[in-house]
């Protein structure tokens, strides 16, 4: 008898009615809707709870970043980081700017180099001629002793006008790669060539000296003359070359 007891135990008797059974069909669907309604409540509670949890950790994450300490810290980074940009991106700037400054002073040193050079060249061209032509007015020396006279002149004069056509050239390119105005390249031009002139007359004197000493006949005298006054319009002619000059080279120092 308590083998079948135990048997019997966890199972249901076929004979005995089930829910279903004893529930009537607007009572079955009444009970389903309690459940299916359940269940939706659970739902919600769910994502009701989720957006909950999700509006606290966006609180704790607000209220972190309001923290004064956390403020003053961002505060701090964004200050290093973007000062720090800024000061790099300035000291770049300055850095071209410098560059830039000392290219224009460089410019400038090179201008008044070429002036110097130009005011040279001429100065000692045009002295070693005179240095051939002053004694040719002497008076009180024969044309013998004026010939032994020349003749140091005239290697003077000579190693002169052989540098002078080198410098001369050398100058006219650094005119034309350093000097922006186009005025002191033809005013350059018109001096060269009056030195070409003041070259040519002095060569010829100096093969004739005894011509032109004390010259008594006047194409000889206008002959002098000329190169005297070639002479003097060199040296005048140079004042406003070399002003030029110096004016674009201040220009260049000066600009902003």
């Amino acid at each position: 008898m308590a083998e079948k007891d135990n048997d019997t135990v966890g199972r249901i008797d076929p004979s005995e009615p089930s829910l279903q059974d004893t529930l009537s069909g607007p009572e079955r669907k009444a009970l389903v809707n309690d459940i299916v309604n359940e269940m939706r409540k659970d739902s919600l509670k769910r994502d009701a709870s989720i957006r909950l949890e999700e509006a606290r950790w966006l609180d704790r994450i607000s209220g972190f970043f309001q923290h004064p300490a956390v403020l003053v810290f961002i505060g701090f980074l964004i200050t290093g980081l973007i000062g720090g940009w800024i000061a790099n991106r300035w000291q770049r700037q300055e850095w071209n700017r410098q560059q830039l400054r000392l290219i224009d002073i460089r410019g400038a040193d090179l201008k008044y180099e070429i002036s110097n050079e130009i005011t040279k060249s001429i100065g000692e061209r045009n002295a070693s001629a005179m240095g051939v032509l002053t004694p040719l007015d002497e008076e009180k020396i024969t044309d013998q002793q004026l010939v032994s006279e020349e003749i140091e002149r005239i290697k003077l004069w000579n190693a002169a006008s052989a540098e002078w056509r080198t410098n001369s050239q050398v100058l006219r390119g650094k005119i034309a790669a350093r000097v922006k105005n186009q005025d002191i390249a033809r005013m350059f031009e018109e001096l060269l060539e009056k030195e070409r002139k003041i070259g040519a007359k002095v060569n010829i004197v100096k093969l004739d000296l005894a011509r032109y000493h004390r010259a008594d006949d006047n194409k000889a005298q206008k002959y002098l003359g000329e190169i005297h006054t070639l002479i003097e319009q060199t040296a005048q002619d140079l004042t406003p070359l070399v002003k030029a000059i110096a004016e674009e080279a201040d220009r260049d120092i000066n600009r902003p």
